[in-house]
């Protein structure tokens, strides 16, 4: 009772948005509240004593390799990485998720940066989260009556808290066939349906071939990034205007899109500096000023944005996004002519493959000597056209056209899905992973 009481407090508090306001009116209070957090660090988060009166852009940037070093002094519960990463891998084994490691819930990102990590969440966290999540997610009234439909790698029993007759939850494990949910997803007829891209690709194309029956009102990506021409796919299979989105990571809810088809930034939890790579790319460093447990300070993610400058006709004063590219480890690096690096975005590779000719499903993988391998099964015609796009890409930007290979395109395998990729020497074979979110924050990234 006191959870499903405290999942929608938190619910009704988001429901009331700061987001139609005056923005100097906006930016005042965000910096309140950020200095409340960093006030909170210093008192109760070893890491952060004695900084509770340094200007905010004076404290550390963090990442991710400083915050799994730095683990046990950046928790308020003392609990040490090895720890933490040990009990979530027990969870993951079992399928189970509900149990808590002492007074916190353990979680673990997906580890598409390289290395595993963990992060730390008090109940209070966790309810405020769901109701948050709720509040962006579910349209209208709660209560109003709607069906749910999570395509997750782990489940969340907290949504579970607020279901009744008129709201229902139900969880569809990603690990296993597609295949084995079809006749429990037909029964659900969700209103919503939320899955990764990768998933969602497959239920329209299942969809469209008459063996699910399913009419959601509403798609939700999460999890990988959504890309345009999978989307436009998604849309021919179900009558929606667009497939809303939700950028998710362990280090917050960052965005959510809007009900005119926009990506806004969740400035009313987070704070984000822009690190720009261009005019309009971006890095964030995040600051999520509602954690306690284990706070998220000026956090520099890998990931690599694009903000839309013009109002939304929403009229949101919130960040506006054009899309989420990638990662930034996956932005492909070529010597450039004149001695150098030249540094080449997910989105410009993406548009050399896409302008050669009607290729449906492809990868771009650059493999650590540099050279390229084109994942797409398709003909010689359009082969020679994809060489000739690098090639006035190459030549456009400066840099050496590296080898290039073709091969036949195969299904990610249940990971997550990614376009582009660029690989390491010290990779695992399988690279896979993507930037994104997910809806019950065990997992890196889109819900």
């Amino acid at each position: 009772m006191l959870k499903t009481a405290s999942v929608m407090l938190y619910y009704l508090k988001y429901r009331r948005r700061r987001d139609k306001g005056n923005r100097a009116a906006f930016d005042r209070w965000q910096r309140r509240q950020v200095r409340r957090c960093v006030r909170r660090a210093a008192r109760s988060i070893p890491y952060y004593r004695g900084m509770g009166k340094l200007p905010v852009d004076e404290l550390p940037t963090m990442d991710k390799s400083r915050f799994m070093d730095s683990f046990s002094s950046l928790n308020r519960v003392g609990v040490a990485e090895k720890e933490a990463i040990g009990f979530a891998l027990e969870g993951e084994r079992a399928r189970s998720f509900s149990d808590k490691l002492g007074r916190v819930s353990v979680g673990l990102s997906s580890g598409t940066s390289g290395r595993r990590g963990a992060f730390l969440v008090s109940d209070r966290e966790r309810f405020m989260w769901a109701g948050f999540v709720l509040a962006r997610l579910v349209p209208g009234e709660l209560l109003k009556g709607h069906r749910v439909a999570f395509f997750m790698r782990a489940n969340s029993n907290l949504y579970q808290a607020v279901a009744s007759k008129r709201l229902r939850f139900e969880f569809f494990d990603i690990l296993k066939p597609l295949d084995a949910h079809v006749e429990r997803l037909n029964e659900l007829d969700p209103t919503i349906l939320v899955g990764q891209p990768s998933v969602l690709l497959e239920l329209a194309r299942m969809r469209a071939s008459g063996q699910v029956g399913i009419d959601p009102g509403r798609l939700v990506s999460i999890a990988e990034v959504l890309e345009p021409q999978d989307e436009k796919r998604i849309l021919e299979a179900f009558d929606v205007p667009f497939v809303h989105q939700v950028y998710q990571c362990t280090e917050g809810c960052l965005a959510v899109t809007c009900d005119h088809g926009s990506l806004h930034m969740n400035e009313d939890v987070v704070s984000v500096e822009r690190s720009y790579l261009d005019d309009r790319r971006f890095s964030p460093i995040i600051t999520d000023f509602t954690r306690r447990t284990q706070p998220i300070i000026r956090y520099r993610l890998d990931d690599v944005l694009v903000e839309n400058a013009e109002p939304c006709p929403c009229g949101s004063c919130f960040l506006r996004l054009e899309r989420i590219e990638g990662r930034l480890d996956d932005a492909l690096r070529f010597p450039a002519v004149g001695g150098g690096e030249i540094q080449v975005f997910p989105d410009i590779v993406r548009r050399c493959v896409l302008m050669a000719g009607e290729v449906s499903e492809y990868r771009v993988v650059q493999v650590p000597d540099g050279g390229l391998t084109v994942h797409a099964s398709v003909g010689e015609d359009v082969r020679r056209s994809i060489r000739s796009e690098f090639e006035r890409l190459a030549d456009a930007q400066g840099f050496e056209m590296p080898s290039l290979e073709f091969a036949d395109y195969k299904p990610h395998g249940g990971g997550k899905m990614r376009r582009v990729e660029r690989r390491r020497a010290d990779d695992s074979l399988s690279g896979e992973g993507s930037p994104t979110s997910v809806v019950n924050g065990s997992d890196r990234r889109t819900i």
